[in-house]
C-alpha cells in the first residue's frame, strides 16, 4: 500500500515514561502484516518509519510503538486518541520462522518489532526464551504483557538492566552470553541498538547459531528509491529490515557506521 491512508488513533497506551504504543484499525495491514515489517507514519509534521509492534487480524488492529528520541517522535507523543494520522505500508521483509529452540533478545525499544514475533512463536508452540534489556526497570518494554505467558511450559522470560534495578545487572548481551552457556538454541532473533546487535551477532557466530536481526537506518521513501538507508550493498527498506547471518557477515558497516540525512558515512557511537 504505497498510497497513504488517513486513519484515526483508536487507542494510545503509555508503556514507559518515554515509550507509547499507538493503535489503529487498518484491516488490510492487519491481514497482511508480518512481524518485522515496518510502516511509514505521517503525523502531519513529518513521515517516519515505525515497526509493527502489534498485529491482530481478528480485531483488524495494528500498533506502532514510539520512543521519544527527537522532534518528530516528541510531536507524535503529544497526539491524543482520535487524532488522524497517515499510514502506508507494510514494507520490507519479516522474520522467518525457523528452528524449534528459540532465543529472542531485545534491547530498549527494539522489543517493539519482536513482540508480535514472540506471540507468533508462542502460538506455533516453539520453545521460546526471551531476554529483555533496558537502562533501568522503568524502561522495560512489554515486560508485563510477556509475564502473562511465563506459566507456559515452553516459555521463559529474563530481564537485564544496566543499572541493576531489576533482574540481571548488566547488558542484555551479557545475559545472552550467560544464557547460552546453560542452554542450547537453534535460532536467535534480535532487535535493539546496533552496537548491541553487533555484539549479539558475534556471540551467535561463536556458537554457530542462526541469527536474524532487525536493522535501522535513516529512511526517506521506504520503497527503495532514494537509497538513503543503504548499508554496504543492501537497502534496508527493501532488502531488510530483517537480515540473516549470511548477509550480516558481508556488512563491514554493520555495528560501525551509518549515513546521516545528507548521505555522509558517520561512525555509530551508541
Amino acid at each position: 500500500m504505497n498510497k497513504p491512508i488517513v486513519v484515526p488513533l483508536e487507542k494510545i497506551e503509555t508503556n514507559t515514561p518515554s515509550i507509547k504504543t499507538f493503535f489503529m484499525k487498518v484491516p488490510l495491514i492487519a491481514q497482511q502484516g508480518i512481524p518485522g515489517q515496518f510502516l511509514m507514519i505521517w503525523t502531519f509534521n513529518d513521515e517516519i518509519p515505525m515497526s509493527l509492534s502489534y498485529i491482530d487480524p481478528k480485531k483488524e488492529l495494528i500498533g506502532i510503538t514510539v520512543k521519544k528520541v527527537g522532534s518528530s517522535t516528541e510531536k507524535t507523543h503529544l497526539i491524543p486518541e482520535g487524532s488522524l494520522i497517515g499510514v502506508r505500508g507494510p514494507y520490507g521483509n519479516g522474520f522467518k520462522i525457523a528452528g524449534s529452540r528459540i532465543l529472542v533478545v531485545g534491547g530498549g525499544v527494539g522489543m517493539a518489532c519482536l513482540f508480535p514475533l514472540i506471540l507468533q512463536l508462542i502460538e506455533a508452540q516453539k520453545s521460546v526464551t526471551v531476554l529483555i534489556g533496558a537502562l533501568t526497570k522503568n524502561e522495560l518494554l512489554f515486560q508485563n504483557s510477556l509475564q502473562e505467558y511465563t506459566s507456559l511450559e515452553n516459555f521463559r522470560l529474563s530481564i537485564a538492566t544496566d543499572d541493576g534495578s531489576m533482574g540481571f545487572h548488566g547488558l542484555v548481551t551479557e545475559l545472552m552470553d550467560k544464557t547460552l552457556r546453560k542452554k542450547t538454541f537453534d535460532q536467535i532473533y534480535a532487535c535493539g541498538p546496533e552496537p548491541m546487535l553487533k555484539t549479539a551477532f558475534n556471540i551467535a557466530e561463536s556458537k554457530n547459531i542462526a541469527f536474524q536481526a532487525s536493522l535501522e537506518r535513516y529512511m526517506k521513501c521506504g520503497i527503495g528509491l532514494c537509497g538513503s538507508c543503504c548499508i554496504n550493498e543492501q537497502i534496508v527498506c527493501t532488502d531488510g529490515p530483517i537480515f540473516e547471518s549470511k548477509v550480516l557477515r558481508t556488512m563491514n558497516e554493520f555495528g560501525h557506521s551509518k549515513r546521516d540525512p545528507s548521505g555522509r558515512l558517520i561512525p555509530i557511537t551508541d
